[in-house]
Formats: C-alpha cells, sequence, structure tokens
C-alpha cells in the first residue's frame, strides 16, 4: 500500500473529524488501469482514506477512482458518482488488465457524460482497493471443482473451510474487519468527493449501492444535489429475513403477467400452478438433470436437483429482464417430463465468484443483515409462501457468518432515511432481490421523490437499458421530481413479452 506519512495523514483525518470540505493530499493522480476508448478522457486517482473515522491511529486504506470526463466542452461542476452494488462488487476487478470489462462503463454512463465528468470508485476492501478482501482460497475451490454440484452440498458449505481460511489470513494480517461498513463506505464517498475538490455531487446508486448513498444523503446531506436510486436496498428492510416472501413474489409477478397475456395464457395455461407441483415433487424426489455443455462443465454433465435447488438457479434468471419471457416455456416442457430443460437456468453453483470479494461481502452482511434475522419470521415466511418460501430460506448467509465475526450493527443505523433532496427511484418488476415494494416504502421518506417501476425489467433497470440510462441523465439535467414525466421507455411501459421465445 502507498501510504502517506504518518503526520499528513493525521492532520487529514483530523481535517476531516473538523468538517473540512477539501482535504489536500489525499488524492494521487496516477496513470489510468483501464483502456479509454478513442475520443473518451478520463482521469485516474488513489485516494487515501481513513480505515477508522472514529480513530485518528487506525492508518489508512487506499481506494482507486476514476473521472470519466464529460463529452461536452462546457460540463456542469457536480458530477455524478456511481456507487457499485454487492456488497463486495468491484468496477476495477483484481485481474485488472486481463479482465477488463470498462466497455460497459463507458457505454453505460454515456448519456449522462453529455454533461458531466463520472466517477468511478471501488469501495474498501473491494477490487484494486487496498487492503483487498478477496477470498482467494474460495475461488480456486469454487474454479477447481470439475462436476457441477447438486443438493449433496448445501450452498453456502461448499466454501465454508476456504472462508474460515480466508477471515484468518485477514485478521493475522492486521486488517480490521470491523472497519468495513455500509457507514463507512458513505463517509468514504463524502472524503473522496472532498479530496478531488468538488462542492457537491450527484449521486447514481445501483442495487447495494442505493444503501450506501441512501446513508450518505443522511451522514453528508451537504455534499449531494440529486440522487438517483435504482434497485432500492434501504437500510430498515430486514432483506435476508424477506427471502421467502420476495421469492414468491418474484416468481409469482412472472406467471400473473403470463396469465394476463393472451397469448401465453393460451400457450401455457395455468403453468404458475403446475410449476408449484413441480417444485414439490422434486423437493420429495429430486432429479438428475443435465447441465453440461457450456464452458463450465462438458457435455453429459448432470446434477441432482431438488425444488429448493432449482429455484436458486431459476432465482439468478429473474435478474435480467430477458431471461424472464423463456421462464413459462421451459417450465412448460419440464412439466410435460422434459426436465432436462431445466439446465438452462443452471448457473454459477458457488458462493466464491471473481466478480466478488467475498471479504467484503462477509463484512457488510454479517454485521448488518445477518444479526437481524429472526428465526420465528423466517419460518413463517416458509409456511405461508410454499415451496417458494422454503426455496427462498436456502438463499440465507446462514451459518456462514459464524465462520466471519464482526461486530454487529448499530441498531439506529437500521432507521429509514429521512431527506427532502430530489431524488428518483426506480425498480424492476421482476427483481427477486430489491423488490419495488422496497422503493415504495422508502420514497415515502423521501419529501422529493418519485418511484418508477420498470414492467419488463429484473435488477437495475438503468444499468443495462440505455433509454433508462437516458432517463437518468435527463432527470440530473433537471431534478424536479414532482414535474417527471414517466419514462418512454419500452422495458417501463411493457411487461415481459412471452411470445418472443419459440415454442
Amino acid at each position: 500500500m502507498n501510504r502517506m506519512p504518518v503526520v499528513l495523514l493525521v492532520a487529514l483525518v483530523a481535517a476531516w473529524c473538523a468538517g473540512t470540505a477539501h482535504a489536500e493530499g489525499a488524492a494521487t493522480k496516477v496513470p489510468c488501469w483501464f483502456d479509454i476508448p478513442d475520443g473518451e478522457a478520463a482521469v485516474c486517482y488513489r485516494v487515501e482514506v481513513p480505515a477508522r473515522y472514529d480513530d485518528k491511529t487506525a492508518g489508512s486504506m487506499t481506494l482507486p477512482v476514476a473521472v470519466l470526463k464529460a463529452r461536452g466542452p462546457e460540463p456542469e461542476p457536480d458530477p455524478v458518482v456511481v456507487i457499485q452494488g454487492g456488497p463486495g462488487a468491484s468496477f476495477f476487478h483484481t485481474d485488472f488488465p486481463a479482465g477488463e470489462d470498462s466497455t460497459f462503463w463507458w457505454e453505460m454512463t454515456a448519456p449522462v457524460r453529455q454533461n458531466r465528468d463520472v466517477l468511478i470508485y471501488d469501495q474498501r476492501g473491494v477490487g484494486l482497493a487496498k487492503p483487498n478482501l478477496n477470498c482467494f482460497e474460495a475461488d480456486k475451490k469454487a474454479g477447481s471443482a470439475d462436476t457441477p454440484p447438486g443438493i449433496e452440498t448445501a450452498f453456502f458449505d461448499r466454501e465454508r473451510e476456504e472462508i474460515r481460511r480466508c477471515h484468518e489470513r485477514l485478521v493475522a494480517a492486521g486488517i480490521d474487519l470491523a472497519a468495513f461498513s455500509t457507514p463507512a463506505s458513505a463517509d468514504d464517498l463524502a472524503f473522496i468527493v472532498g479530496a478531488l475538490g468538488y462542492d457537491r455531487v450527484n449521486l447514481w446508486g445501483m442495487s447495494y449501492g442505493t444503501r450506501v448513498g441512501l446513508v450518505t444523503l443522511r451522514r453528508h446531506p451537504e455534499l449531494v444535489r440529486a440522487a438517483v436510486l435504482d434497485g432500492v436496498y434501504p437500510p430498515q428492510v430486514r432483506a435476508d429475513e424477506s427471502t421467502p416472501w420476495a421469492t414468491y413474489r418474484a416468481f409469482t409477478r412472472v406467471f400473473e403477467d403470463c396469465a394476463r397475456d393472451p397469448w401465453c395464457q393460451r400457450a401455457y395455461g395455468d403453468i404458475g400452478d403446475r410449476f408449484v407441483e413441480l417444485l414439490a415433487s422434486l423437493n420429495d424426489d429430486p432429479q438428475a438433470i443435465a447441465v453440461g455443455g457450456d464452458d463450465r462443465w462438458p457435455d453429459g454433465s448432470r446434477a441432482v436437483l431438488d425444488g429448493d435447488l432449482l429455484i436458486f438457479h431459476m432465482y439468478d434468471a429473474l435478474y435480467y429482464g430477458d431471461a424472464v419471457p423463456y421462464i413459462p416455456a421451459l417450465v412448460a416442457k419440464a412439466v410435460d417430463g422434459d426436465l432436462d430443460q431445466l439446465g438452462w437456468f443452471y448457473w454459477y453453483p458457488f458462493f466464491a465468484d471473481w466478480a466478488l470479494d467475498e471479504g467484503a461481502f462477509l463484512s457488510v452482511t454479517c454485521r448488518e443483515e445477518h444479526p437481524r434475522i429472526r428465526a420465528d419470521v423466517v419460518a413463517e415466511g416458509v409456511r405461508r409462501y410454499g415451496v417458494y418460501g422454503s426455496a427462498g430460506a436456502t438463499i440465507l448467509t446462514g451459518d456462514i457468518c459464524d465462520d466471519w465475526p464482526v461486530p454487529p450493527s448499530d441498531p439506529e443505523e437500521w432507521e429509514p432515511v429521512v431527506s427532502d433532496i430530489p431524488v428518483l427511484l426506480l425498480s424492476g418488476a421482476y427483481d427477486p432481490v430489491t423488490p419495488p415494494e422496497w422503493a415504495a416504502e422508502t420514497a415515502g421518506y423521501l419529501a422529493n421523490s418519485r418511484h418508477f417501476e420498470f414492467l419488463g425489467a429484473g435488477h437495475v433497470p438503468s444499468g443495462g437499458d440505455a433509454c433508462a440510462a437516458g432517463y437518468v441523465a435527463a432527470f440530473f439535467d433537471d431534478p424536479d421530481p414532482a414535474n417527471l414525466v414517466p419514462p418512454d421507455c419500452p422495458l417501463f411501459l411493457n411487461p415481459a413479452d412471452f411470445s418472443s421465445v419459440d415454442r
């Protein structure tokens, strides 16, 4: 880690604690570590932030920050800060430049960059931040598996020993895992803004990034001109505890939309009810399903799935609205006896993921979500929502937090964020992880806000739809929620087109 002199670091922390807006010397300009397309420009920094904002002796961390420059000749003075999700997801993965995917950010932010610079950065513990909390032990275990796992091992148990070793390694290296939290990430964002010399910024949070954005509104309101929160994950929800309901809600929405669509209704009839019967049957009698034929598993590979594990894999397909039309079509073939059709949904079956720094995810989740889980509420959700409820309960972090001990968050952090700053909230109707109901509830605490639900979208519409991203840019140009015209985007106006899939 490139550390600043101790005297300078102490001075920076003291200035922060005193409320100084600009901390000189905290940002060091460095060559960018990614390709810059022709006609574009970027400036890159390493920003040194306090490891603990409440302890001047705790040292520092460094975060990578890139400013993607506006295309227009006279950009507005208030840039847009894009806040990544996860927790633990990275803009700048640890395998840069070999795994560079920066083309996506340039495309996603192009509408905003007509008038404003865009800041992207890795949160503490993530990607190219130092220290990094990636659990390479678990990554290696997942990457070395030569057969696709099924019900023989519970999801989080597949890498339990490797996660335990990762925790021991990080603690032995002197890393304070209690320093990785949503409030700390919100303070980092404000620190970066001051270090780069901005007076005010706009926030564009996605998924877990919306929680960081909301907490920034609470802790540093003077810095925020306007915010867009897409895939809203507010601090007041008990997200893990809600997975039985959220799973039921998302799948029910798919089959309800199919029933309302004349073409889908004629083609598949009561497919939702038949699917519930299939899930119950698989829970009673798991079956081996073909899951091979891609880059990971060779042709002929099979995995034994029950109904709960099948829902786990299908759950991921709901993240992407364009995958939704395939659900009734493939389920119809499965209930007619061709179970191998369900192998289309079999996705990455491990907790360890190249796109996730597992230690950062666990440090936040085991601090802020796991302590809030009430077993009786989960049990009631399983009872109430049937096969969807039992499947949702398998997605809980469960006992893995016993292997990742961190102090629980202060219950005051769970309070809703109240603000009158202009906020636009976006949701996808099929989103299984940040349901639209959470955004609607959050909007009730934000006096100057509007919420729009995209009928054909899954998770984070503006992250993958150019029209939605353009709507975000227009809001930043004129952040007046009261006078917003609803999005004129196909993904906003239309639910899934089930007829687009060849039966």
